[in-house]
């Protein structure tokens, strides 16, 4: 089994005016992992702001969305 990676994105107010550089900045990481993955790296994705969401508990690279 690959890696675990963890992606925590901070989504308040104050991280709203770099919104579209941190979205696009993570999405190029995915797909990075996504090209070099050869052991079956998952992934953990959790977004925040007044409460947390879990948008991917552990699943494999290939099979993780990006964000919008």
């Amino acid at each position: 089994m690959g890696p675990l990676l963890l992606i925590i994105v901070d989504e308040s107010l104050s991280m709203r005016s770099r919104k579209y550089e941190i979205l696009d900045g993570i999405n190029q990481f995915i797909d990075v992992q996504r090209k070099v993955d050869n052991e079956g790296s998952r992934l953990i994705l959790v977004k925040f702001n007044n409460s947390v969401t879990l948008l991917h508990k552990g699943n494999h690279i290939e099979k993780s969305i990006t964000m919008k």
